[in-house]
């Protein structure tokens, strides 16, 4: 390219430097809430979670264009999913498998035990209108209509984060367009009488339009980062995780220290995104001997956006780790219900529930006639798994990472899921 008068200088300016930044880090984010919703969407199935938060006629009345877009696109990533929505009594609690655990050597190669609690009749006072829906076993699922904020404001969440990107790519594509050096000139002004007509200093090399917009990005970034450390943190915790082994490993011989420390590393990225995340824009220092007394800060404030992205990326990056551990046992666990139900063995599915009255109590009898209605419930359901587009991503992370039976080395798992983050294969948008 050969420059011609003023284009080396409308190169240099500093508003190109943070438009070039810029754009470069949106994007990056518009990818990385793709693999957000994905992971958001991983970890539901992994909760057998509930899936009414994201009904369009929800959206439809608090209707800000990130929030639709992302309960659509949750929508569609969760289609399929017979793990969504599931009844509560349906679902086992983990228990931690003991050579006495499964009786028919077809399930010797379970890693796990399952396991309900039995609610008596003296105990559902109060509640028959509940007991009347479902059946009195209490398992992994709690029973309660509404799952954490973490997933039910998936989409105010992920929408927000979604608005303030598309108003920082708002002002760049007016700003991909503009001119931005200064001085400017119209050597076609009509009347002009003196070069003062023709050429003309004015402001638009200031960065402030780029400068706040980035600002309200950097702001976004730790809240992204948050929410997923937050579901990720709620799978690895047993008062929390609906079920699941604790740090989401069953180890009969090791420390069962498992997923632990990938939280603890989720965890101070976030920290450090939000400590990161105080906006340049407001802090204006004067330079050249107070000609330019109010800048931008706003190349600072791309920089900072664009770094900051690779520690979300990471952030997610853990979660999908995370999830797909979570999701694996989930569905093993329902599924080995499921195939012990199918025996009609009623002594061996009432051999997993806690709680069962005496032989010769009189409410054994309502006992034996309600294990037998979980077993045909369990029976009569199909195979359990997550949805069409979460199971594909399942498929990619478990090409590269295989499930952790027993605690090992995880460096090697978290590299190969960050590059799998970073390749863009673990993407997922509506339509």
């Amino acid at each position: 390219m050969r420059l011609s008068f003023k284009e080396g200088l409308a190169l240099n300016n500093g508003t190109t430097q943070m438009l070039a930044t810029a754009a470069l880090a949106l994007d990056r984010i518009e990818k990385l809430l793709a693999t957000a919703d994905l992971a958001a969407a991983m970890t539901l199935d992994a909760f057998a979670g509930r899936t009414s938060a994201f009904k369009a006629e929800v959206h439809a009345l608090r209707p800000h264009p990130g929030q639709l877009e992302t309960a659509a696109n949750l929508r569609l990533l969760l289609d399929g999913s017979t793990l969504a929505d599931i009844p509560y009594h349906l679902v086992p609690r983990f228990r931690t498998w003991l050579a006495e655990s499964w009786s028919d050597p077809a399930d010797q190669q379970h890693r796990f035990d399952i396991g309900w609690e039995y609610v008596p009749p003296s105990q559902r006072h109060g509640k028959e209108a509940f007991y009347a829906r479902f059946l009195p076993f209490k398992g992994g699922k709690k029973h309660q209509p509404q799952d954490a904020y973490c997933l039910r404001c998936i989409p105010q969440v992920h929408g927000a984060v979604r608005d303030a990107l598309a108003q920082a790519q708002r002002v760049i594509d007016i700003e991909l367009n503009a001119v931005t050096d200064n001085p400017l000139v119209f050597p076609d002004a009509a009347g002009a009488k003196v070069i003062e007509d023709q050429v003309i200093s004015a402001g638009h090399f200031h960065g402030m339009p780029l400068a706040l917009v980035m600002s309200y990005v950097k702001a976004a970034i730790p809240v992204l980062a948050s929410i997923s450390e937050r579901r990720l943190n709620k799978l690895v915790d047993p008062a929390t995780n609906d079920g699941l082994p604790a740090f989401l490993i069953g180890n009969e011989d090791a420390t069962d220290s498992g997923f632990m420390i990938v939280q603890y590393t989720a965890a101070a990225l976030v920290n450090d995104l939000a400590t990161r995340a105080h906006p340049a824009s407001v802090y204006s220092i004067p330079t050249s001997a107070n000609a330019e007394d109010h800048v931008s800060m706003g190349a600072n404030e791309a920089r900072h956006v664009l770094e900051m992205t690779e520690d979300l990326a990471h952030v997610l990056a853990l979660e999908l780790y995370t999830a797909a551990q979570a999701l694996e046992y989930r569905q093993d666990m329902l599924n080995a219900a499921r195939t012990l139900a199918a025996r009609g063995d009623w002594h061996a599915l009432a051999g997993k529930i806690n709680g069962a009255p005496k032989q010769d109590h009189a409410s054994h009898v309502q006992f034996e006639r309600e294990v037998h209605a979980l077993m045909q419930a369990l029976a009569a359901t199909g195979e359990f798994h997550a949805g069409t587009k979460v199971r594909e991503a399942f498929a990619a992370v478990r090409a590269r990472i295989g499930f952790m039976q027993r605690d090992r080395a995880m460096d090697v798992d978290i590299q190969n899921i960050c590059a799998l983050v970073a390749s863009g294969q673990l993407t997922a948008r509506p339509g």
